[in-house]
């Protein structure tokens, strides 16, 4: 392949060499010839760029591999050939499947590296996201939304409508992970993070209706999990203690313990004064109250 005018690079930089290789090929040119079908099939010239980059990567230490990956991210950022993104792009899950770096490694870097400015490369590397995030296991898969959730905090807030798909298909990829049906990782443990994460910073709109949606989809659960009416019920007093578990209240707030980030209806975190005094009027009540509080 012809040379670019690309500044030379070491013979022992892999970094440079793979930058150097990506420039020759997005040269509009270059890039006609690579994927012309008169010049060689689709699988040769994949492959082709396949062993361009495991070249890359033999000659670096194993925990380097991100900062090949961050650098083949961040110099495709630069382009803004769609045809030329989407080449680069399909080449990752290529490398996954021949083990040259596993799934977390990529999801990782596409996570960290990706730039919202660039459409075609933001869009082009959620699908790959998508494609690979069920690789990990879920241990694995909540790190994930973790560093994602974190990432779409980053997003801005105001954008002109042209720019809201971008947060669509990043809402798209946010839904596939949380999706119960895509068994990716347990729904309470996704609650948490997204309750950890926004608890005092704000969402665009477009994430934060379907976040909401989302902790709303837990009120059948929380139906199950508390007592309807329980505040307005009282005990009764007797010397049995085996019912007294129900009417736990916590020693600070005096409300009904309420564990999770579960859509709880308010009246369930009010304090429970009147049923405090209510007990300890009646009498034979102090077994009742010590279990109580």
């Amino acid at each position: 392949m012809a040379a670019t005018n690309a500044p030379a690079v070491q013979a022992d930089d892999p970094i440079g060499k793979l930058k150097t290789y990506m420039s020759d090929v997005m040269n509009p040119h270059q890039f006609s010839v690579f994927t012309g079908c008169y010049v060689m099939p689709w699988s040769e010239r994949e492959a082709e760029a396949v062993a361009e980059i495991e070249q890359a990567l033999a000659k670096m230490p194993s925990d380097n591999v991100d900062g090949l990956l961050a650098a083949y991210i961040g110099h495709l950022s630069t382009c803004r050939n769609e045809m030329q993104v989407e080449f680069f792009f399909r080449i990752l899950p290529v490398l996954v499947k021949k083990k040259v770096f596993n799934a977390r490694t990529l999801c990782t870097s596409l996570i960290a590296h990706l730039q919202f400015d660039n459409e075609e490369v933001w869009c082009s590397g959620l699908r790959t996201l998508k494609s690979q995030i069920g690789a990990v296991d879920y241990k694995c898969c909540r790190d994930l939304l973790r560093t994602f959730l974190a990432r779409i905090a980053t997003l801005p807030l105001h954008m002109p409508n042209s720019a809201q798909h971008k947060v669509k298909r990043t809402v798209e990829v946010l839904a596939y992970i949380l999706a119960r049906d895509s068994s990716l990782l347990p729904a309470y443990m996704a609650q948490t993070e997204i309750a950890h994460e926004y608890k005092s910073s704000p969402a665009h709109w477009i994430v934060g209706d379907f976040l909401q949606s989302f902790h709303l989809s837990f009120r059948p659960l929380v139906d199950a999990l508390s007592m309807p009416g329980r505040r307005y019920l009282r005990p009764v007093i007797s010397t049995s203690s085996s019912h007294n578990y129900l009417w736990k209240v916590d020693c600070t707030t005096l409300a009904f313990p309420c564990k999770g980030a579960l859509p709880f209806d308010e009246d369930v975190f009010a304090a429970q004064r009147e049923l405090i005094i209510r007990v300890m009027r009646q009498p034979c009540s102090r077994d009742m109250v010590m279990h109580m509080l």
